[in-house]
């Protein structure tokens, strides 16, 4: 089931036009478990968000915020 961090997740992710491949390669975790990050099925570590957050120069926590 979507929500706020899987729909930031896939925007973030297609708005540098990375495949979720690459992004799991970057967080370290398997390809299916990044999957269900965005599909929304399992939420997302902090320590992951931090990651992302310094790869796509944004502030983690707005991964999770619902307004933007």
């Amino acid at each position: 089931m979507e929500n706020t961090t899987s729909s930031r997740l896939k925007f973030y992710r297609r708005k540098k036009g990375l495949s979720k491949n690459k992004v799991s390669k970057i967080l370290g975790c398997h390809i299916n478990t990044y999957y269900l990050y965005e599909k929304g099925d399992l939420e997302l570590p902090v320590k992951y968000a931090k990651k992302l957050g310094k790869f796509y120069e944004i502030d983690w926590w707005l991964l999770y915020e619902e307004k933007w």
